[in-house]
């Protein structure tokens, strides 16, 4: 089993972008005391808002979401960056 550097994960800011609200506040509980910084949101647009607003480090998407999907708002990250 591979070991998690809890020093890396306190340098990291993650964005979460998942419509279905409980699978977003289960995982948002597990990963936000082991982070620098957690932001969530409920669809590719409002993630894509808050990736131009935040810069996170890593991103974490679901594929399937209302008014823009992963796929889409990915795309859009990566003309961006």
């Amino acid at each position: 089993m591979a070991t998690v550097d809890k020093k890396l994960l306190k340098r990291l800011k993650v964005l979460y972008v998942e419509d279905d609200e409980e699978t977003r506040q289960r995982l948002q509980n597990i990963l936000q005391d082991d982070l620098k910084e957690l932001f969530t949101a409920k669809n590719g647009l409002e993630g894509l808002e808050l990736y131009k607003e935040k810069s996170p480090d890593i991103v974490i998407t679901d594929l399937n979401m209302p008014l823009m999907d992963g796929i889409e708002m990915s795309e859009q990250i990566r003309k961006i960056k």
